[in-house]
């Protein structure tokens, strides 16, 4: 399975089960290193318009703002719905991975692009 190797790839994954659905957060080491460099202190948005895998899931990308202002992605999430409780997790994840490699870590602002977005989570 992919999940398995590609663990150091992986921030958060949690399988299909009676009462969670599927979740895969991905993020690569140079990911993590951008997310850490232009996301202190600075904003980090999520785009939803990326598009759906193979399977039909949307695929969510989380992206940070360089020197330049454009945008790099930073981790992807694959879900088939995002809810308050699922964003919840993954987000604590992803925080939790990157003050582990930079505990001075802040982040200034989440900014979504679909109103519909539960913003209770963030």
């Amino acid at each position: 399975m992919w999940v398995e190797s590609h663990q150091s790839n992986v921030f958060f994954y949690e399988d299909f089960s009676d009462s969670d659905p599927f979740i895969l957060g991905i993020q690569t080491e140079w990911q993590l290193q951008q997310m850490i460099r232009f996301g202190n202190r600075g904003l980090v948005a999520s785009d939803s318009r990326f598009g759906t895998n193979k399977l039909k899931y949307p695929v969510h990308s989380l992206l940070v703002f360089n020197s330049d202002k454009k945008a790099i992605p930073v981790a992807w999430i694959i879900t088939p719905k995002f809810s308050c409780l699922d964003a919840h997790r993954w987000m604590r994840a992803l925080y939790n991975r990157v003050r582990t490699k930079d505990p001075t870590w802040k982040l200034a602002g989440f900014v979504v692009d679909d109103p519909q977005y539960d913003v209770l989570a963030i």
